[in-house]
């Protein structure tokens, strides 16, 4: 052990002195190392788990709520509590509930003139792509065309190209690029126009300036496919429960 270490400190000296490299920064050769044949109980471990006070394993961590102690399937924050007896509902709260939810549906379903704007704004936006891809067009979809929007609900439109037959991000990206900048040169119509490029799938939200709709606008084809398989199944669910579908 002490050769060891006596052949540590005369390399580390002339190393500080510049007289030749560092051990720890040269290469060593075998025959440079000193041998050891007799290992000591000073430098000899044996690497057992009563060594490092770990007889029963690494604890358990949760990770729902991170404490330790238990696993995800024991985590008290997704035991389900006693459901609870309650009264049956009298034919006074029903017809108050009812009340309750048509007027609020009353109140909140889009108008005609919400229709319009977004129509108007779809139409204004396709004008404004075709300048820089004229074999592109909008589809707008989401809660305001399936019948379960609000009329402050966002205008969500999806750009598709007729030729286009895959989807490649990088290329998306640009496209995206492309929009956004020619979006943001028209800051009389709209607003507060960001990118956001990294999300699963990539959009530009804006607001329209004058009418203060909310815009998210993808290039995303299979999105458009799938919204439209959802707006087909919601607007017979609606139909059914006798909402009005725009």
């Amino acid at each position: 052990m002490n050769e060891i270490q006596n052949d540590v400190n005369k390399n580390s000296l002339a190393s500080d002195n510049n007289d030749n490299p560092s051990v720890f920064t040269s290469p060593i050769k075998d025959d440079q190392l000193p041998c050891i044949d007799n290992p000591s109980s000073d430098i000899f471990y044996d690497f057992q788990p009563e060594n490092f006070h770990a007889e029963q394993g690494a604890p358990f961590v949760c990770t729902i709520c991170n404490n330790v102690g238990h696993l995800k399937s024991e985590c008290p924050e997704l035991i389900v509590p006693n459901m609870v007896d309650l009264p049956e509902i009298s034919e006074e709260w029903i017809r108050i509930l009812s009340s309750l939810c048509q007027y609020i549906t009353e109140q909140c379903k889009p108008r005609h003139h919400d229709i319009e704007n977004r129509e108007r704004i779809l139409i204004q936006l396709q004008k404004q792509f075709e300048k820089d891809y004229p074999d592109c067009s909008l589809h707008a979809f989401g809660s305001f065309y399936n019948g379960f929007g609000f009329r402050k609900s966002d205008l969500d439109v999806c750009i598709v190209f007729k030729d286009q037959q895959e989807e490649h991000t990088d290329e998306a990206l640009q496209i995206m690029k492309r929009i956004l900048k020619s979006m943001r040169s028209s800051s009389d119509t709209f607003e507060s126009v960001q990118p956001i490029l990294h999300a699963k799938v990539p959009i530009i939200r804006s607001k329209h300036r004058r009418l203060q709709i909310e815009i998210d606008i993808s290039f995303h084809n299979m999105l458009v496919r799938i919204s439209m398989i959802r707006y087909s199944m919601l607007k017979v669910v609606a139909a059914l429960h006798g909402a009005k579908i725009v």
